[in-house]
């Protein structure tokens, strides 16, 4: 079985981020966020 990782940089449009997440969110990935330190949400 092939695994995928995901590396995502957020600082805005928090929403559309989740969206993204609920899109690629399987057993097969492993995903990693980084929310920027200056994010105001």
């Amino acid at each position: 079985m092939h695994k995928h990782a995901y590396l995502i940089t957020a600082h805005h449009q928090f929403t559309l981020l989740c969206r993204l997440i609920k899109m690629i969110d399987d057993e097969r990935n492993d995903i990693y966020i980084h929310i920027d330190k200056k994010a105001k949400n």
